[in-house]
């Protein structure tokens, strides 16, 4: 159980949850995830008047299991849709395996459908029925994202005489590739370290030279933009790669533009 206050909406969700057979495994503000026959579905808080009908909810969560896609039942199926998916420090998990990055970040081992990009979580209880360890799902994670990123373009635009570099990759992975080591190697080879990094959310991604250093307040407010926007935000602080690891260099948290 997440040890989090929960609002008259949220806690409608999650009693909507246990009535039908589901485990609250992530919270954030907004956005609830559970498991249902070992895939993970998020539910979005769109409105105060989602908790005056429990059987609206009801209803809308039988519509949702339904549909949902059925995960591998084998490893070696598996296999090649194992990645990690980013999450940032506002959303709490539980009975998920993660690493935890500075803080900040969660890289959530996640399977990614090939045919419509539906994300899910691996489950512990999933791991077990594809007889693999945690070791063995995050080396397979790891692996693939280093695969994958090798084909992901760095791309930059020219911002007041310096270069502001971007990741050009599918989006559901384009947050994911900053902590493959091989786009690290990549990207200190391009920029040399150290390099601020700023995700906003799962499918935004800018990368600023120490050179450039001027250009973080520069991109505060696209920040704010997309983190608010997004159905899937990370957070607003601005990571520090460099040859000692990672870590938080500042925040955008509370920016003001006036």
């Amino acid at each position: 159980m997440i040890a989090v206050r929960m609002n008259a909406t949220e806690q409608a969700i999650f009693n909507a949850f246990e009535r039908n057979d589901c485990s609250l495994v992530g919270i954030a503000p907004g956005r609830l995830v559970a498991t249902y026959k070992d895939i993970t579905f998020t539910m979005y808080v769109r409105s105060k008047s989602m908790s005056d009908d429990p059987a609206f909810l009801d209803q809308f969560l039988a519509g949702v299991m339904a549909d949902a896609p059925v995960m591998p039942s084998t490893w070696e199926e598996a296999r090649p849709g194992i990645v990690w998916t980013v999450e940032g420090k506002g959303m709490k998990i539980t009975g998920i395996e993660h690493e935890d990055i500075c803080g900040m970040i969660k890289l959530v081992p996640s399977y990614v459908f090939p045919k419509h990009g539906y994300v899910s979580w691996v489950t512990p209880q999933l791991c077990e029925k594809w007889g693999v360890t945690t070791k063995d799902l995050f080396r397979e994670a790891a692996g693939n994202l280093n695969a994958k990123s090798a084909q992901a373009e760095i791309g930059h635009e020219m911002v007041e005489g310096h270069k502001l570099y971007t990741i050009g990759a599918d989006p559901i992975l384009k947050a994911s590739f900053v902590f493959a080591g091989a786009m690290l190697k990549r990207i200190k080879e391009e920029m040399g370290f150290p390099v601020y990094t700023v995700l906003p959310c799962r499918d935004f991604v800018y990368l600023i030279p120490n050179s450039a250093e001027s250009l973080i307040s520069q991109v505060a407010q696209i920040a704010n933009y997309e983190f608010q926007k997004s159905l899937f935000p990370i957070g607003l602080d601005v990571l520090l790669f460099d040859d000692h690891g990672i870590s938080v260099s500042g925040s955008f948290q509370g920016w003001n533009p006036n």
